[in-house]
């Protein structure tokens, strides 16, 4: 196969395979399980010691060989979900040329995935690359290295987290409907609440996505939220707060039920408590 068709085979199988093309800027967005295989090689990928921020890094890719080898430009970057690496839709947009990695060699790769991946938000990801190895003249071998890494933050102490609700333009009379479901806790939208969305720097994720991959706990994940709202009301001895904000107009109810569960319900400013809503 042609050297230059290959490397242009492989950059559209990173782009669209692995990232695929249907995520606007500012979305950060969790597609399906990963399909991607990574190899145990001779060419090893790691991040450069105190370079990793959530908006890039800098690679180290190491051939321990005596072959060698070639690669490009294409990366993608993976998220990893209940246990399983998921790939992330973006908008990414490669150069075609091939580079060598020589026997024994290590070249630095210097990465800034903003304008395609936008800003991480906390998680546990992984940036994969495609290696070429050419087995016979003109017969190539392609196999994935790739490097494991963390982004955590503190969003308490971001100026940049917020969050906001969007509103559908028709919504059925169901009080509620249940979201997002995890240990032992459940939140429900109001029928008049289309999504949940925290902004963090330049980046809206939804609530389900912010509570299922952040280093955290849903109790603290609310926490933050309750944090920039308003404590209304305290009920049945505790079990039943009441946050409110006018300005974002959200109300949420936490709801601590007999069953050792908590329930929190979110809907408009205009939302009231009944004392039905938290018998669950």
């Amino acid at each position: 196969m042609n050297k230059k068709v290959l490397i242009i085979l492989i950059c559209m199988i990173m782009i669209l395979g692995v990232t695929g093309c249907k995520n606007s800027k500012n979305k950060f967005d969790i597609g399906n399980v990963s399909d991607v295989k990574i190899s145990q090689s001779d060419v090893t990928l790691s991040i450069k010691e105190g370079t990793l921020t959530n908006e890039g890094a800098t690679l180290i890719l190491t051939n321990n060989s005596d072959k060698n080898y070639q690669y490009g430009y294409p990366y993608a970057i993976e998220i990893k979900k209940d246990g399983k690496w998921h790939y992330i839709n973006a908008q990414l947009d490669f150069i075609l040329p091939a580079l060598h990695l020589l026997a024994n060699e290590s070249k630095e790769i210097e990465l800034n995935w903003k304008s395609g991946y936008g800003t991480l938000p906390e998680g546990t990801y992984r940036i994969i690359k495609s290696i070429d190895y050419e087995k016979e003249e003109g017969q190539y071998e392609t196999f994935n290295v790739a490097v494991e890494f963390t982004i955590k933050k503190d969003l308490n102490s971001s100026d940049d987290f917020d969050f906001y609700i969007t509103k559908p333009q028709i919504h059925t009379d169901i009080r509620y409907n249940e979201y997002y479901t995890s240990d032992n806790n459940s939140i429900y939208l109001a029928g008049n609440i289309k999504e949940f969305y925290i902004k963090e720097n330049d980046k809206d994720i939804t609530l389900k996505t912010y509570l299922s991959t952040a280093f955290q706990t849903i109790d603290d994940g609310i926490k933050n939220i309750t944090n920039k709202l308003e404590l209304k009301e305290t009920l049945q001895d505790g079990e039943v707060q009441i946050y409110k904000s006018k300005n974002k107009d959200i109300s949420m109810i936490i709801c601590n039920t007999t069953k050792n569960n908590k329930n929190i319900l979110v809907g408009d400013y205009s939302m009231k408590y009944n004392e039905n809503d938290c018998k669950n």
